[in-house]
């Protein structure tokens, strides 16, 4: 399975459990439509993640968890990368891809001069 990562969690906030989320879809605050995300702690093991409510703060975005009820419990989490597999991403209309799906490809210009990869 393919990772695709959304944002990334940057730190707690407040003393309620809350933590602040680093997004990176666009908009920013697409990330709270998805159900779960997943997340690999210290150790290597990975955990989901469900997003009860949040909201834009900053430049960012601040998040209540699932389980996450203190101060203390949204430090554990760390700052781990918060991802979905390649099939949870919803459908797009025909000829729009994901970022993701570009990776590898040459991008020329119109007279065929090579400008990225």
């Amino acid at each position: 399975m393919t990772r695709i990562v959304l944002g990334r969690v940057t730190g707690p906030f407040g003393v309620r459990g809350w933590v602040k989320i680093a997004s990176f879809t666009e908009p920013r605050e697409q990330i709270l439509e998805y159900a779960h995300w997943r997340a690999e702690s210290a150790d290597g093991a990975t955990r989901e993640l469900r997003p009860l409510e949040g909201r834009a703060h900053g430049k960012g975005l601040v998040v209540r968890l699932e389980g996450i009820d203190d101060r203390t419990a949204a430090v554990a989490l760390g700052r781990p990368e918060l991802w979905v597999e390649r099939a949870e991403l919803p459908a797009l209309p025909p000829g729009a891809r994901y970022r993701a799906d570009l990776r590898g490809f040459v991008l020329l210009n119109v007279q065929a001069v090579l400008v990225g990869r």
